[in-house]
């Protein structure tokens, strides 16, 4: 209902000669093009910000519309890449970033943590702790949650596996199911579940 909104306001700009259907096509084509963007834009793109219980400020959490593989590459390698994720951090005044990447050929997601400052890193390794460790440490709240049903965290965790050749970035593939949307609940709160899970 939105695009279709959105495309109404915008018919009068439609393209003489061009159908429709073909003119929508293009224009819901070209909201996922980011071939143009650099990594700082595509970190900027479709990001939230959250409080990390148990630590100040706030932690960039980017969805990024490329693979980990292509953003390796745009920004001239795994170092790089980590090197423009901190200075993103630092010049927004973000504690850390967490990047969840686009699946990628072989179906896997990937998701990679970069501290604004070495002395912000325990937060970055709190992040990342508490993705590796679930379903073990999910708090009770989650445990309830539909998405975390439905895309088998309760049972499989996040999946996380180290990329251990793109060091120093904390990489990591993730399960093909995972999104933002169970990611930065379970990153953002600290409480655990109880022994018995």
């Amino acid at each position: 209902p939105r695009d279709v909104d959105a495309f109404e306001r915008l018919r009068a700009y439609m393209p003489k000669g061009l159908e429709q259907k073909q003119w929508y096509k293009d224009l819901t084509d070209a909201r996922h093009d980011v071939s143009h963007l650099s990594v700082k834009e595509l970190l900027m793109l479709d990001m939230k910000a959250a409080a990390v219980e148990g630590f100040d400020g706030e932690v960039a959490f980017s969805a990024m519309m490329t693979t980990l593989g292509e953003s390796v590459e745009r920004a001239g390698g795994a170092a790089e890449l980590r090197r423009q994720m901190q200075e993103f951090a630092q010049q927004r005044g973000y504690t850390c970033v967490v990047c969840n990447f686009a699946k990628d050929k072989s179906g896997f997601k990937a998701v990679a943590f970069a501290p604004a400052t070495e002395e912000r890193a325990p937060v970055a390794e709190a992040v990342e702790a508490r993705l590796r460790d679930a379903p073990q440490n999910l708090p009770e709240s989650l445990l309830r949650n539909d998405l975390y049903v439905s895309q088998g965290i309760l049972e499989h965790g996040f999946g996380l596996t180290p990329k251990e050749d793109l060091a120093p970035l904390r990489a990591f593939t993730l399960r093909p199911l995972i999104s933002r949307k169970t990611l930065l609940p379970r990153a953002t709160m600290a409480a655990v579940a109880p022994a018995s899970l």
